[in-house]
């Protein structure tokens, strides 16, 4: 054959492939093909498979021996500073509202449907300090008690209620909303109290001013006396808790609040001197946290009045301890509350 110019083209013809069938596909007896590789290659993909998944499978099993050899079951391995929740306590409240996504404590106090949902937060939330498995389980602690060595929590008695009980449905039925307030758990986190005449005088023994409301300081000095009269065994309750106090940014609101939670601790070694007091605080005993069972934390019951209609409120609760820095920002030693009363 001769191209355009006349040249000649020599070239050679390939034969068309040859057709195969679906058949021919899983078994080809002529190349004793499987599903178009010969019996070698399969096996050596097989073994190639074998060798890298068992590769990886040894890789992954080293890690996780290296990762669970590092951890301890009793504790974790990360605390306080060298945490990413640091060495410094926040403060939460119950009830919140039952969408997670909604931080206000929105209520109608004329209608029952809205007030039943509140109230059984607030029981919900009590339903382990009521459930005599678990109290019967956990160890009695006091002011002069030290703390029990051991895997043992202590009791958290619920404190004599005057407004904010189930039958009032904790005031949300009468517009006077009750919040229990408790301070975050912290893993080995452990509470410096004020002494009594730190709070007496206003500064610390490292000299840092004490900037405590009035009204909470006048309170918790009450609390050290019996007749008027400095009390060791009541003393030894106003420098053995972290203090609560509560404030409303927007004056004009008149909004107020008292503290209703009250206890008689007869557990005290000194009955004469163990009558009622407010629970202000909450007491360094049950402190440490280090996943004691049945662990439960301590609470301060905090009622609301004057709320105004339609009106949103906010108060910002903060505890009082040394060490314990606020920061509203980042919500350190603090929370924040807002109420609506519709």
């Amino acid at each position: 054959m001769s191209d355009k110019k006349g040249g000649d083209v020599d070239f050679m013809s390939q034969a068309p492939p040859e057709k195969t069938s679906f058949k021919h596909f899983l078994y080809n007896p002529r190349t004793n093909e499987v599903l178009g590789r010969t019996f070698k290659s399969w096996a050596q993909i097989l073994l190639f498979y074998i060798v890298l998944y068992a590769f990886l499978a040894g890789f992954f099993a080293l890690l996780m021996f290296v990762f669970f050899h590092t951890l301890e079951d009793s504790r974790p391995k990360w605390t306080q500073k060298d945490s990413l929740l640091g060495n410094n306590p926040g403060m939460g409240y119950r009830p919140m509202h039952p969408n997670a996504d909604v931080l206000i404590l929105e209520f109608k106090p004329t209608d029952p449907a809205d007030v039943k949902v509140w109230k059984e937060g607030v029981d919900n939330f009590l339903k382990p300090y009521k459930n005599a498995t678990i109290v019967d389980q956990m160890a009695d602690c006091n002011y002069n008690s030290t703390y029990l060595v051991g895997n043992k929590a202590c009791k958290v008695p619920l404190p004599v209620l005057t407004n904010c009980t189930e039958e009032s449905s904790y005031g949300f039925a009468t517009g006077n909303p009750c919040v229990f307030l408790k301070m975050n758990k912290m893993f080995d986190w452990v509470p410096k109290p004020y002494s009594y005449n730190e709070i007496s005088e206003g500064v610390t023994a490292e000299k840092k001013e004490i900037n405590m409301p009035e009204d909470l300081k006048q309170n918790i000095l009450q609390v050290g006396l019996y007749n008027n009269v400095r009390n060791n065994t009541k003393m030894n309750i106003v420098q053995h808790n972290i203090w609560v106090s509560c404030s409303n940014s927007d004056k004009d609101q008149n909004v107020t609040w008292t503290y209703d939670g009250f206890s008689n601790d007869a557990k005290m070694g000194d009955s004469a001197y163990a009558d009622k007091y407010p629970i202000m605080g909450f007491p360094t005993y049950y402190y440490p946290y280090n996943m004691q069972d049945n662990y439960l934390s301590p609470f301060v019951v905090v009622q609301f009045f004057n709320l105004p209609k339609g009106e949103t409120v906010k108060m910002s609760c903060q505890l009082w301890g040394k060490d314990i820095e606020i920061n509203r920002q980042r919500r350190l030693g603090m929370t924040n509350i807002e109420i609506l009363s519709k």
